[in-house]
């Protein structure tokens, strides 16, 4: 949520950034560094799995957006909401499960990775 404040400060406020944007350059706006950025249609999900733990070993700040657009609710396998058109940051994988964070504060879900793979279009880090 922090992170999304600033970034929003930085553009002029969430009416400049709450129109959509790319992930991967609020990473880069905020890290100064270059992102990576991978479709998720283009993985398995284990290499999912490989490239989340990956970037959180390393520490690396990684999010994932939802295709689509409109704030359409998704309800999860296991009952969370998920966004459609949305911007999630990824918290860890544990327990064989992708637990993603709303930058909303609220709606936070824990997802199987081929859940993950069928509700996220793409992840960067």
């Amino acid at each position: 949520m922090l992170l999304e404040k600033a970034y929003a400060k930085m553009n002029g406020g969430y009416d400049d950034t709450g129109k959509g944007g790319f992930i991967e350059e609020g990473i880069e706006a905020l890290t100064g560094k270059e992102a990576n950025y991978y479709m998720c249609s283009s993985k398995t999900a284990a290499e999912l799995v490989a490239l989340i733990e990956g970037a959180l070993a390393a520490k690396k700040p990684i999010d994932a957006a939802t295709s689509g657009s409109g704030e359409v609710e998704f309800t999860t396998e296991e009952g969370s909401v998920i966004y459609q058109g949305h911007a999630y940051a990824i918290k860890s994988v544990s327990g064989g499960k992708i637990q993603v964070q709303n930058p909303w504060g609220h709606s936070h879900a824990s997802v199987s990775p081929a859940e993950f793979k069928k509700y996220f279009n793409h992840i960067a880090f």
